[in-house]
């Protein structure tokens, strides 16, 4: 069960600030529990079914995307990428001979993000346009770093949205949808800030303060063409079952969405305790995420049969919100 009183406790200690939190355990419904502001000072509450900004847990989205590629023979792990940009040009042979494994590792020696000048220039460019322009620019020069290291990558997970968008002729938005919440019924995914009645609003830091930000100002979310790094919205609930979806995977019982071989490697540390697009400590599987205006976890148990998730509008906190998540973990294995 949600321990609701610890939940609560935390909650009191930033009233302003929208948190949610869910729990999915075996066969039992899902819990959800969701409370607070819209935004800072404003009298509307939160619904139980508002959709709030995932941010990196989205790379987990876009990984089992390339590993259903996989599984359907389309792509190939161990290939370099230059065989998927085999019609591109200028693009510089220390990018080629990057592999897929090592763009979802974060293994691939590439730069954590794009030059700040593309972010402030390039914002408002649409996403698929963008996401082109800026890797055609980058992979013009090698690599910032040796592959083979560990260097977490926003850019080598756009550039594995852009292989997909290669091989399947549409846009990564659009493969989300076809290929993770069609079939998973994940009615609450979207792109970028959500922007429902009853869905909060992200708060942005400034001088020790936090300020709402507009649903429709174009800061309120990282440009559109970084999408494959961390631009993605859902309800918890979906949260939920999108992690349910990976659990039942690593049993086999999910073959449609994702094989089982799939699912292990996906989940097998490959640099540290980094897996393909999850992190594994001590046999939990979880990746947190956030654009700086919001906060957002998701963890699962194989071992348990749990999962967690927890959100906030707010990058505050966020420790506590880890060891919340951890202790709820901790309890369903001695249940």
């Amino acid at each position: 069960m949600l321990p609701l009183g610890a939940i609560r406790e935390f909650r009191e200690a930033k009233p302003d600030i929208a948190m949610g939190v869910g729990l999915s355990r075996g066969e039992n419904p899902p819990e959800v529990f969701c409370e607070g502001p819209l935004w800072s000072g404003a009298e509307e509450q939160v619904g139980q079914d508002a959709s709030w900004h995932i941010g990196s847990i989205t790379k987990s989205i876009t990984s089992t995307l390339v590993m259903q590629q996989v599984d359907r023979g389309n792509l190939d792990l161990a290939r370099p990428i230059g065989e998927y940009l085999a019609n591109v040009d200028e693009v510089h042979h220390g990018w080629r001979a990057i592999t897929l494994l090592q763009l979802l590792s974060h293994k691939g020696g590439l730069a954590a993000n794009p030059p700040f000048w593309q972010f402030r220039k390039w914002r408002d460019l649409d996403s698929a346009i963008g996401r082109r322009r800026v890797l055609e620019e980058a992979w013009k020069k090698p690599p910032k770093f040796r592959t083979g290291r560990h260097r977490y990558s926003n850019l080598g997970y756009m550039l594995a949205g852009l292989i997909l968008e290669d091989v399947l002729k549409m846009p990564w938005e659009d493969i989300v949808l076809q290929h993770i919440a069609k079939p998973l019924g994940l009615t609450s995914l979207g792109f970028g800030a959500p922007t429902g009645r009853s869905d909060p609003k992200g708060h942005q830091k400034r001088f020790f303060r936090v300020r709402p930000m507009s649903r429709t100002d174009v800061a309120s979310d990282n440009p559109r063409w970084l999408g494959p790094a961390g631009t993605i919205h859902m309800s918890i609930k979906d949260m939920l079952a999108y992690g349910r979806a990976h659990l039942n995977a690593l049993r086999g019982a999910n073959p449609e969405f994702l094989s089982q071989d799939s699912s292990m490697r996906m989940q097998t540390p490959v640099s540290q305790n980094y897996a393909l697009g999850w992190v594994i400590e001590k046999d939990i599987v979880w990746h947190n995420g956030s654009n700086t205006m919001w906060y957002a976890l998701l963890m699962i148990d194989p071992e348990s049969d749990t999962v967690f998730a927890a959100t906030q509008n707010a990058m505050m906190r966020t420790q506590k919100i880890d060891a919340l998540a951890r202790r709820t973990l901790l309890a369903a294995r001695h249940s």
